[in-house]
């Protein structure tokens, strides 16, 4: 059973609001099973793709992070990290600096980790609509679980940022490129090819739990 799941298997979602990033995270979070996580690895999977300075409404808040590494610390979690492949041309030790999510994974002794700075694996998508297959940086085997942990934002090429767009960022390199890059045709539904891609990705690279920072709404032509 997943933590994101209850007794019967079905999705728990946890909504709150009013206490400042770090609470909200702690608050929301409490009110899930964590239990199965216990012993496990966990890489957390922020945005930190842009080399924004903290509490801009581009990166995951630091204190969101802050809140679910000590969330997993009292689940009993034997090893947590943070993890993240940014845009092209971005130093991602130097993104974790600048918006501040270094800091809190240093105060709780948490690893960093450069997802591209290993070859990837290649992955096989069948039921993919777009996409055959999909290069991933190889060391998410390292982990059993994932924590997705976006920032809500809107994005001009598919409505919305949240948790499985988030997932992108787990692809090598100018993969993430190629998913904006992909031929295709707007399904009836509006449905535009980056969004099947999305979709695609649900096969391989669906978190286990997604936190959702929504301290800061970002509105606009995002990201």
């Amino acid at each position: 059973m997943k933590a994101s799941q209850n007794r019967s298997g079905k999705p728990v979602v946890a909504v709150a609001a009013a206490g400042g990033a770090y609470r909200n995270v702690r608050n929301a979070l409490a009110r899930l099973d964590l239990s199965p996580l216990k012993g496990k690895s966990v890489l957390i999977k922020p945005n930190a793709g842009r080399m924004m300075p903290p509490n801009s409404g581009v990166n995951t808040s630091p204190e969101a992070v802050a809140a679910c590494l000590d969330a997993l610390r009292e689940a009993g979690v034997a090893r947590a990290a943070v993890g993240e492949s940014p845009l092209l041309g971005i130093d991602t030790l130097k993104s974790f600096e600048k918006c501040g999510i270094a800091a809190v994974a240093a105060e709780r002794g948490v690893e960093l980790i450069d997802l591209d700075a290993e070859p990837p694996e290649i992955r096989r998508l069948p039921a993919g609509c777009l996409i055959a297959r999909i290069k991933v940086c190889r060391r998410l085997r390292e982990f059993d679980n994932i924590l997705s942990l976006p920032v809500m934002k809107t994005h001009m090429h598919t409505g919305v940022t949240l948790s499985l767009k988030n997932m992108k960022g787990t692809l090598y390199k100018r993969q993430k490129v190629q998913l904006h890059q992909l031929p295709g045709r707007e399904k009836s539904d509006g449905a535009r090819p980056l969004d099947m891609a999305i979709r695609d990705l649900f096969h391989e690279l669906l978190p286990d739990i997604a936190v959702i920072d929504g301290s800061i709404g970002m509105e606009g032509l995002g990201p």
